[in-house]
């Protein structure tokens, strides 16, 4: 029997609603709670915020300064450099080492040394997102350090 043919009944109190009749301890229908999922824009997970770009700028300067550095600088980045990869088993030290390497590369000059040659280069075993945000962790950590942020 259709919806549209079905017949309220006194004894259990359902009423007619827009999508259809609707039992009184019901959710509201929206599509939120539909076997579809969540609509768009609810229920999904907000992405980080981007890294400011001047930022990156400043990262990139000191990281082209790295050997030159006061001791202060060089202490900020062996600090952010211990927050790369913390996901990492404890075996895979020579995996984390490469991946520093290659977000430190690649903040330095973006075009020279793109995601998809460092992946190549480093064998990286990461998505472009989990990088950016592994890029970005380093570059938080390092701002951090120096009391940029």
């Amino acid at each position: 029997m259709n919806q549209m043919q079905k017949k309220p009944t006194p004894c259990t109190g359902e009423k007619w609603v827009a999508d259809g009749w609707e039992s009184p301890g019901a959710q509201p229908r929206d599509k939120g709670n539909q076997p579809g999922g969540p609509a768009r824009g609810r229920g999904r997970r907000k992405r980080a915020d981007p890294l400011p770009h001047w930022l990156l700028r400043v990262c990139a300067g000191l990281l082209e300064g790295e050997e030159e550095a006061a001791e202060g600088v060089a202490r900020a980045i062996r600090g952010a450099e211990n927050w790369v990869g913390l996901d990492y088993a404890p075996g895979a030290q020579a995996s984390r080492a490469a991946l520093v390497q290659a977000v430190k590369a690649n903040i330095r000059n973006q075009k020279d040394w793109p995601f998809e040659l460092l992946q190549r280069h480093y064998l990286l075993p990461l998505s472009r997102r989990q990088f950016s945000r592994e890029k970005q962790l380093f570059c938080q950590a390092l701002a951090r350090g120096l009391g940029l942020m």
